[in-house]
């Protein structure tokens, strides 16, 4: 405190500019005493700015947003597997919690959920925009094993290829259902009935009876 006034220091990330080493990163961030930001910064400015560093031509800055404890970047496809590796090896973010799929018409996006244990409450979303006519991206199940229902599901209700799955079925819909329910173009084909006089059912034209046993 100088003056009446908070001073806060803003702490760097220094690597070699001929070959950025994210080794010093991982030992920055390896605790796990679950205390607010004893991992490491929970800021998410400091979060970009070592991704920046690390990464500087995989971050789209124009995507970039900032809110108190989170941050969202936009990646590309290609980019992604090797931005993840990094994020949970190096810079502490532990977990994925959630896997959203976007039907944009035009095109679709994923948004993946990570956090931070060790740097909580830090969140961290990626966006990956994917082509209409080719909705496939590589899988993260191999990094966060908590992704695999998360990518089963999107792969379920949207149609989102996640190449390398270990897994790779329906895991809501019985296995005979036709299509992607929560695509924007697909066409439900139902009778509404009920059974019982109070239990709403639906029977699917040419379709089959059974229950889903994928889980």
């Amino acid at each position: 405190m100088a003056g009446g006034r908070k001073v806060v220091a803003k702490r760097r990330v220094t690597t070699s500019a001929a070959s950025p080493d994210p080794g010093h990163l991982g030992a920055r961030h390896s605790s796990k005493s679950g205390v607010a930001g004893s991992g490491g910064d929970s800021s998410p400015e400091v979060l970009l700015e070592e991704l920046e560093e690390l990464l500087p031509s995989v971050i789209l800055r124009s995507a970039v947003r900032l809110q108190k404890h989170e941050l969202r970047i936009k990646v590309g496809r290609d980019d992604l597997v090797r931005v993840c590796t990094l994020l949970r090896d190096n810079l502490s973010l532990e977990h994925c919690t959630l896997i959203t799929p976007v039907d944009w018409v035009t095109h679709w996006s994923c948004v993946y959920h990570l956090f931070s244990y060790s740097r909580r409450p830090l969140n961290l979303e990626i966006i990956v925009d994917l082509p209409r006519a080719e909705p496939w991206v590589d899988s993260i199940t191999p990094l966060y094993a908590g992704a695999n229902w998360h990518e089963r599901e999107a792969y379920d209700l949207m149609g989102i290829d996640f190449r390398g799955h270990p897994d790779q079925r329906r895991i809501l819909n019985p296995d005979w259902w036709e299509g992607h329910p929560l695509r924007k173009d697909y066409t439900w084909d139902m009778e509404p009935h009920k059974i019982g006089g109070f239990v709403p059912l639906f029977e699917i034209k040419g379709g089959e009876s059974g229950g889903n046993t994928n889980l």
